[in-house]
C-alpha cells in the first residue's frame, strides 16, 4: 500500500504540475491587427492558401468535421492576416491617388469578409450546441461512474466467491472506460475514488493469484505502450501537439488498472520520465516565447512614442506634413514585422499605435482642408500673372515690357502655393510665357549690334567730314546736322563720346562761321526735334510741356529783376556798377526766354 500510495501521489502531482500548462495551450492571442489567432499551431508561418476564396472554401470544410477548432483559428487568422495585406495594397493606392487632399483611408467590408463572418457564426452557433451536448454527455457520464462506483463499492463489500464477483469488476471496468468525459472538477477525485476502490478490490478481496495475475499483466502491457507513446513524443517538432497528446496519455493511465507490486514503481517512473521532459519542453517553449512577446511590446512601445513624438502642432507647411508622413508610414511598415506582444497587451498596445496614427492623419486632413481655399486663392492669383505675361510676350517695347515683366516676376514670388497637382503647369505656363519674350528681345538685340556698330562707324566718318569742311556757308553744316540725326542709335558705352566729339565738331564749324550762340542751340535743338518727332508725338507734347514750365519761371523770374532793378533805380543812381551788372543778366535772361519760346513755337509746328 505505502508504493501505491506514494504512485498514487506521484501521478496526483503530476496532475498538478501538468494541469496549468493544459490551460495555457488553450489560450488565444490578438494579431497585429487586432484578429484572434491561436497560438497551437507552430508549423503554419507561411500561408497555406492563397486567397481569401480559398480561405472561404477551406473554413465551409473545417464546420462539417468534428474537433476542427485549431485548424478554424488558424484559417481564420490567416484569413485576416490575407485581408489586412489586401487592404493595405487598397490603402497605398488610395493614399498616391488623393496624395494632395488629405483624405484618410477607410476600408470598406467585402463580400468575402461578410460570408465569412456568416460561417464564423454559423460554426460559433454549431460549437455551442456541441458545447451544451458535451456538458449534458458530462452529467449524464458522472451519473453513470457515480452509479459504477456505488456498485463497485457493493462488490467489495459483499464479495464471498471470487469467481463470481471478478467478472463483474471487469464488467465495470469496460463500462468505466467506455463513459466519455465528465466535468473536469468531478473528474480527479472521482478517479481517485475508482482507483482506490479498484486497488481494495486486488489487495483486500481474497481473489485467485491466477486471475490477479492475469490482469496485472494487461494493465502493465497497457501501461507499457504509454510509456512507448510518451517517449515517441519526445521527437515530435511540434511541441504543442505533443504536451496535448500527453494529457490524452494521462487521462488512459488512471483508466487503468494497477500493476504488479514490484512493477509499480518501474512503470510509473518509465511514463513519468518522459512526461517530466515533455513538459519542460512546454515550459522552456512557452517561456521562451514570453519573453520574445515582452520584447516585441517594449519595440511596439517604442513606435508608438516616436509617432507621439512628431510635433504636428508645429506644422505648417505641406513639406512638413509630407515628411511627417513619410515617417509614419515608415513607422506602420516597420510595426507589421513586429510579431505579438503578450495576449493582455496586445490588443492595448495596438489600439494605442492605431489611434496615434489615426489622430495625425485627421490632423493632416485638417490641415488640408483649411488650406484648400488659400491654394485656390493662390491658384487664381498666378492665373491672372500668367494672363498678364501671356498678352506681353509678343511686345516690341523691349524697355518697358522687360520692366514690366520684371515686375511680374517679383509679385509671384510673394504669393504662396498653389494645389501640387497643378504647381509645375502654372510654372511652366507662366514660365514660357515670360521666356518667349526675353528670347525674342536676344533675337532682336543681337541683330541691332552689328546695326549700332555701322553707325558708330557712319558718325565717325561725319564728323571727320565736318571737321574737314572749309566751305563758308551755314546751310552746308545744318546739312551735316540732318544727315546726322538721320544716323541710328550706337552702343550704350560709345554714345556720350561720340556725342561730344560730334559737338565739338559742330562748334568749331560755328565759331569759323561766326554763327551766334541763339542760333546754334536753336539749330541743334531743331535737330533733336527731328529725332524726337520719328519717336512719338507723346515725347513731343513731353518736351513743350516742359520747355512751358522753364519758360514760366523764367518769365517770372525776369519780372523780379526789373522790380527789382526799378527799386534800385529810385533809391541809389550813384550805383551804376551795380546797374549794368543786373542789366546785363536781364537781358541774357530775356534771350534765353526768347530762345525757349522760339523752341516752343518749333515744337508746335511739328505736333
Amino acid at each position: 500500500m505505502n508504493t501505491l500510495d506514494n504512485q498514487q501521489g506521484t501521478e496526483e502531482s503530476l496532475s498538478k504540475s501538468i494541469e496549468p500548462a493544459d490551460k495555457e495551450v488553450s489560450i488565444t492571442t490578438l494579431s497585429t491587427e487586432g484578429e484572434p489567432t491561436s497560438v497551437g499551431h507552430t508549423n503554419h508561418d507561411e500561408s497555406t492558401f492563397v486567397s481569401l476564396e480559398d480561405l472561404l472554401t477551406a473554413l465551409e470544410l473545417a464546420i462539417k468535421m468534428p474537433n476542427a477548432k485549431n485548424e478554424i483559428t488558424r484559417i481564420k487568422a490567416e484569413f485576416y492576416k490575407q485581408l489586412a495585406i489586401n487592404n493595405a495594397k487598397e490603402k497605398a493606392a488610395f493614399d498616391a491617388k488623393h496624395i494632395d487632399e488629405g483624405l484618410i483611408f477607410e476600408p470598406k467590408i467585402g463580400v468575402e469578409e461578410e460570408r465569412f463572418k456568416q460561417l464564423l457564426a454559423t460554426y460559433k452557433e454549431k460549437r455551442n450546441q456541441e458545447i451544451q451536448q458535451q456538458e449534458q454527455s458530462k452529467e449524464d457520464g458522472l451519473i453513470k461512474k457515480e452509479s459504477l462506483l456505488a456498485r463497485l463499492q457493493m462488490v467489495i463489500e459483499s464479495t464471498d466467491d471470487v469467481s463470481k464477483s471478478f467478472p463483474v469488476v471487469q464488467e465495470i471496468q469496460q463500462e468505466w472506460r467506455s463513459i466519455g468525459a465528465i466535468a473536469s472538477e468531478k473528474y480527479k477525485p472521482l478517479v481517485k475514488k475508482y482507483q482506490l476502490l479498484m486497488e481494495q478490490f486486488y489487495d483486500f478481496v481474497k481473489i485467485s493469484n491466477d486471475l490477479r495475475d492475469y490482469d496485472f499483466k494487461k494493465n502493465l502491457e497497457a501501461k507499457t505502450e504509454l510509456c512507448e507513446q510518451a517517449e515517441v513524443l519526445l521527437n515530435d517538432a511540434d511541441i504543442n501537439k505533443a504536451f496535448n497528446r500527453l494529457q490524452q496519455l494521462h487521462a488512459e493511465w488512471r483508466e487503468l488498472g494497477p500493476v504488479s507490486y514490484e512493477k509499480r514503481e518501474e512503470i510509473w517512473t518509465r511514463f513519468k520520465t518522459a512526461s517530466d521532459s515533455i513538459n519542460k519542453n512546454h515550459a522552456s517553449y512557452f517561456q521562451q516565447r514570453r519573453d520574445e512577446e515582452e520584447k516585441n511590446l517594449k519595440l511596439k512601445q517604442a513606435l508608438c512614442s516616436q509617432v507621439s513624438a512628431i510635433q504636428v502642432g508645429e506644422f505648417s507647411s505641406y513639406k512638413q506634413w509630407d515628411e511627417g508622413t513619410k515617417q509614419v508610414l515608415a513607422l506602420q511598415e516597420e510595426w507589421k514585422h513586429i510579431g505579438f506582444a503578450p495576449k493582455k497587451h496586445n490588443a492595448k498596445i495596438y489600439e494605442q499605435f492605431r489611434t496615434l496614427c489615426d489622430d495625425f492623419f485627421v490632423k493632416k486632413s485638417e490641415f488640408y482642408k483649411k488650406s484648400k481655399s488659400v491654394l485656390q486663392d493662390n491658384l487664381e492669383k498666378k492665373k491672372a500673372l500668367c494672363a498678364r505675361a501671356e498678352a506681353l510676350k509678343d511686345s516690341k517695347d523691349w524697355k518697358k515690357t522687360t520692366e514690366e515683366l520684371v515686375l511680374l516676376q517679383q509679385e509671384w514670388k510673394t504669393i504662396g502655393a498653389v494645389p501640387k497637382k497643378i504647381s509645375n503647369h502654372i510654372w511652366n505656363r507662366f514660365l514660357a510665357a515670360c521666356d518667349y519674350f526675353f528670347e525674342q528681345k536676344e533675337k532682336e538685340f543681337k541683330g541691332k549690334k552689328t546695326e549700332e556698330h555701322d553707325n558708330l562707324e557712319a558718325k565717325k566718318a561725319l564728323i571727320e567730314e565736318i571737321k574737314a569742311y572749309k566751305g563758308t556757308s551755314i546751310d552746308d553744316v545744318r546739312t551735316f546736322m540732318d544727315t546726322y540725326a538721320t544716323i541710328g542709335h550706337v552702343p550704350f558705352k560709345e554714345k556720350d563720346k561720340i556725342y561730344n566729339a560730334y559737338k565739338e565738331a559742330l562748334d568749331a564749324q560755328f565759331t569759323r562761321l561766326k554763327v551766334g550762340a541763339t542760333e546754334r542751340k536753336l539749330s541743334m535743338f531743331k535737330q533733336s526735334l527731328s529725332s524726337q518727332t520719328e519717336k512719338s508725338t507723346a515725347g513731343l507734347y513731353r518736351e513743350r510741356e516742359k520747355l512751358v514750365r522753364a519758360y514760366e519761371r523764367l518769365n517770372a523770374d525776369i519780372q523780379t529783376r526789373e522790380n527789382n532793378f526799378g527799386f534800385l533805380n529810385a533809391t541809389s543812381k550813384k550805383s551804376s556798377g551795380l546797374i549794368q551788372e543786373m542789366e546785363a543778366i536781364i537781358e541774357k535772361l530775356k534771350q534765353e526766354r526768347d530762345l525757349l519760346l522760339q523752341k516752343i513755337k518749333m515744337l508746335e509746328d511739328n505736333l
